[in-house]
């Protein structure tokens, strides 16, 4: 069990198989690059959803109703955009973190995606023919962006808020799909993101290494009933990030029931724009049962 073995956990829902199109599906992604984009599709979603529900409670009485309605349907179509899932891919820079209003395969940013469903096309082929990897403020001396934006009711600094950053996912992301890849018994995932070097120490005094996480995962007799991941709370220096949490699962390991209530600690590590786990430590807040 993972009790006083492994710490597993369940994320809140994510959503982490973007739909490929048919030139994509034609060519197999790499290991590598498959785990990586679920990642960047999970930490998309996310940052949406903040964006979708800071927009929403944002007070502009300045607004008219015909602004107003034009906005709350424009946040709908953000939520229909998030829920899909299929956003751009830097494919031309691979070396540098940027946005594209549209991406080789024609797949459009929010914002694009916003301006075309709107009936505006013509706008998003103007930006993308001579502007494609410009960031939202930068194309704010657009004549016709700007006369758009207001129409729809949303300021430039809005408009640049629906925009993603582009550069590392945020550890909070990361931790999220590793706990969905455990729960789900996805042993590439949770492989791509255990470092070679990874550890894990146990509040018995053992120590297990990243070879037999993995092994514990694909046991054909181990189980996860329920659990979930709480009291999260991260400490970020340069590229290490500790990050912790309290987990309470149950299941059965070996033909035993387990039931854990434990505070842990991980070590994050990244390296470049991927990060890595190095360590995790957890202890019983309560006796281990039976």
């Amino acid at each position: 069990m993972r009790s006083n073995w492994y710490t597993l956990a369940v994320a809140s829902v994510l959503a982490v198989a973007p739909a490929l199109s048919r030139e994509a599906q034609a060519v197999p992604p790499t290991h590598h690059e498959s785990v990586a984009r679920r990642l960047e599709v999970a930490r998309l979603r996310a940052h949406f959803d903040s964006v979708d529900t800071e927009l929403r409670v944002a007070y502009t009485p300045q607004l008219t109703p015909s602004q107003r309605n034009a906005r709350t349907t424009l946040f709908g179509w953000l939520r229909e955009y998030r829920d899909a899932g299929e956003f751009p891919r830097n494919d031309r820079f691979p070396d540098r973190a940027m946005p594209f209003f549209r991406d080789s395969r024609g797949v459009l940013c929010a914002m694009a995606y916003l301006i075309d469903r709107s009936g505006r096309g013509d706008l998003v082929d103007n930006i993308a023919s001579k502007r494609n990897t410009a960031f939202i403020a930068e194309l704010a001396d657009d004549a016709a962006l700007g006369a758009w934006l207001d129409s729809a009711g949303l300021s430039v600094a809005e408009a640049a808020r629906i925009q993603p950053t582009y550069g590392p996912a945020e550890i909070e992301t990361v931790v999220a799909i590793y706990d969905t890849a455990w729960t789900r018994r996805d042993t590439m995932t949770v492989g791509r993101l255990l470092a070679s070097e990874y550890r894990y120490f146990t509040s018995r005094g053992s120590v297990s290494s990243r070879a037999e996480a993995i092994a514990m995962l694909g046991a054909r007799d181990y189980r996860l009933e329920n659990a979930q991941r709480t009291e999260i709370a991260v400490s970020r220096s340069g590229p290490v990030a500790v990050v912790s949490s309290r987990w309470q699962g149950r299941g059965t390991y070996k033909g035993k029931p387990f039931k854990d209530d434990q505070r842990c600690g991980q070590t994050w590590l990244l390296d470049g724009r991927w990060w890595e786990l190095v360590s995790e430590h957890c202890v019983q807040i309560t006796p281990a049962r039976p």
